[in-house]
């Protein structure tokens, strides 16, 4: 849109095929350059029947005025007659001589220039036939997230598309590249890779990037030196040199109306739930005084906060000390317990996890290694045991690290030396591990006729773990969808989308036998498990599978928080803080799944002793309410008895 100085009105400029973004005017005010998703070109996904636009956006120009120029061509070198009579004239009028002048008649034409210069020159815009004038920038279609001009150059933000590591990050990761396009040559260069900041002067002729902690000056119209030296020609400002003195109390009454400010201005309706946010700031303003230390400024944070009521309010980060994770205490994939008499640790469970993905598996299961339940551990590094925490004290800072363990194996006399490689979590080889015993008393118990799927999160790690098991598990009759301890996210649709297809139909081939359609579709029933522990997007999947009338829901009320957020400030000794952006209303309860959840149409718990025992009733009444339903609701069956027959017929006599 632009906002008309003189008629006080906003107008469309261009019309956007999908959505337009980021507009920047050339200095000349002749040009608009904008990144728009114009262009369609999909992308096939690589392990099922899918296409996506992971490339999908592109800077483009638009000519503001009729008959003004093409960008590219006004820097070609045209060599015509017209140049050289231009160059004639301007060498007559040098050599013309120059008229005497008094200092008055100096003084105003000085005074008259500089108001000329302070004056910016209007922007004249041609709307008819405006969507005709747009240009492309000649760069591939790509991921661009911002752009910067000057009268010779643009400067791009690209971001380099790749694939999640649910390792690394929980929800996405993407790294940012500043590149400049020059408009006489033609050449795009990488002016700096992995960029987190950037900015350019008002004058156009410096950027300043921010690289992770790091600042950089530089020229723009010059490509920067490969150094990383503290000094003018390489940019690089040494941060260290900047001192300053903070005072703790003035600095937690800034960042707590800060805080205070930001949940005013973002809190998903603006009359605050009826909440007296004002009265809310003055009541707790006064404790400010009684703080004296961090950790106590975090809890008045969040006691203000909660007084919102809201779920997704929080406050974490800030000025506390950072714990050096190599310290840590290092990880083997396993569960042990002390033999007194041995004075070792017994091996009681292996997390075998995913060995082919590093982080994922076991390092007792390790090739070489391959220890089993019931091994004993004596020592680490030459260190032996003396009591239950021996083996965890040697461990301290040894993360992702090899350390050599004396073991004896079950059943054998002698002490063998191992070297393994320590993780840094058993979290994720319990969790494979978890699921893969869950899909396989799923499959025994049902003789093979239901399928299970567990969605950690809704998160990319979420969506990849979906997909693990789905594309594996839904062709069997049934399905049971384990949401139970989901952290929620924002792709619970997306998941649903697979879940509600229903199979009409068969596709039979002579060769390849048949497929039903639509193709992954569930032939029969699906049964929902959830607990407790089912929030924000998993509270939203929830009440989605049973309002969509997908099967039956089982286990306990959900955690009842879906008022998500977005934390995109922060505070400023590092603390962010989240306001409730995103309200959820349905069409049978309204806002009601907030601060309540949702209930299971089977509701059973588990038990102190049932989990003790490693029973899981919860998954039982999930396979019974299945196998029911399918008894109930068959699946549809494929006939093949009518098959056409396109003979001939023959014609009548005559």
């Amino acid at each position: 849109m632009v906002w008309n100085l003189k008629t006080k009105k906003s107008q469309s400029l261009i019309t956007p095929v999908l959505d337009d973004g980021h507009p920047v005017f050339h200095p000349g005010g002749e040009y608009l350059f904008f990144i728009g998703h114009r262009e369609f070109h999909p992308t096939p996904s690589a392990i099922h029947f899918d296409l996506s636009f992971p490339f999908a956006a592109c800077p483009y120009v638009v000519s503001l005025k009729k008959g003004t120029p093409n960008l590219f061509d006004r820097y070609l070198d045209y060599e015509n007659d017209k140049d050289e009579n231009e160059d004639g004239d301007e060498s007559k009028e040098k050599s013309k001589p120059a008229k005497k002048s008094s200092k008055v008649t100096k003084k105003k034409t000085k005074k008259k220039d500089d108001k000329k210069k302070e004056l910016p020159k209007p922007i004249e815009i041609d709307f008819e036939d405006i969507d005709n004038r747009i240009m492309p920038l000649p760069l591939p279609l790509n991921t661009y997230r911002d752009l910067m001009v000057t009268k010779d150059h643009l400067f791009y933000v690209r971001g380099e598309v790749s694939a999640y590591n649910p390792l690394k990050v929980r929800m996405s990761e993407e790294t940012l590249d500043l590149c400049s396009y020059e408009f006489k040559s033609g050449n795009s260069t990488t002016m700096q890779k992995d960029i987190t900041g950037w900015s350019l002067s008002k004058n156009g002729k410096y950027l300043l990037l921010e690289s992770g902690d790091e600042l950089r000056l530089f020229p723009s119209d010059v490509k920067p030196t490969s150094g990383e030296e503290f000094n003018k020609k390489d940019g690089w400002i040494d941060l260290s040199r900047i001192k300053f003195r903070v005072h703790p109390r003035e600095e937690w009454r800034q960042m707590f109306r800060e805080a205070w400010i930001l949940q005013r201005e973002n809190f998903w309706t603006p009359d605050m739930s009826k909440i007296d946010w004002v009265g809310v700031y003055e009541k707790y303003l006064p404790l400010l005084d009684r703080v004296n230390s961090r950790r106590e400024f975090s809890d008045l944070m969040w006691e203000m906060q909660g007084e919102l009521g809201t779920s997704h309010c929080y406050e974490f980060g800030g000025d506390y000390t950072r714990v050096d994770v190599s310290n840590l205490n290092a990880k083997l994939g396993a569960e042990f317990k002390w033999d007194n008499k041995e004075k070792a640790m017994k091996v009681v469970q292996i997390f075998r996890g995913d060995s082919w993905i590093t982080g994922y598996g076991s390092p007792l299961t390790a090739t070489s290694v391959e220890l089993q339940e019931g091994d004993l551990i004596y020592e680490i590094d030459g260190q032996t045991f003396d009591n239950p925490n021996s083996m965890y004290e040697f461990l301290d800072g040894k993360i992702l690290r090899k350390v050599n363990l004396a073991v004896k194996r079950k059943g054998k006399k002698d002490i063998e030396d191992v070297v393994v490689q320590s993780i840094s979590s058993n979290e994720l080889p319990a969790y494979r591990d978890w699921v893969e015993k869950n899909k396989a008393y799923v499959h025994k118990k049902s003789q093979g006729k239901l399928g299970y799927v567990h969605i950690p999160d809704m998160g990319f790690f979420g969506f990849a773990e979906f997909f693990r098991n789905y594309l594996s598990e839904f062709r069997k009759e049934g399905l049971i969808v384990d949401v139970r301890y989901n952290g929620g996210g924002m792709v619970s649709q997306l998941i649903l989308r697979y879940l509600s297809q229903r199979i009409i139909g068969f596709d039979e081939t002579r060769h390849f036998g048949h497929e039903p359609y639509p193709m992954y579709a569930v032939p029969g029933s699906i049964t929902c498990l959830t607990n407790e522990y089912a929030g924000s997007d998993g509270d939203i999947f929830s009440h989605s599978f049973k309002l969509m009338g997908l099967g039956k829901l089982v286990g306990k009320r959900t955690w009842g928080g879906v008022i998500g957020m977005w934390p995109r400030y922060e505070l400023n000794d590092g603390t962010w803080t989240s306001q409730p952006e995103f309200s959820f209303w349905f069409e049978d309860v309204g806002w009601d799944v907030e601060n309540y959840g949702t209930d299971p149409d089977i509701e059973i718990d588990i038990k102190p002793q049932e989990w003790a025992k490693g029973l899981d009733p919860q998954l039982d009444k999930a396979i019974s309410v299945a196998i029911a339903d399918l008894k109930k609701n068959p699946p549809l069956k494929f006939d093949k008895s009518k098959k056409p027959n396109l003979k001939a017929p023959r014609l009548p006599k005559r």
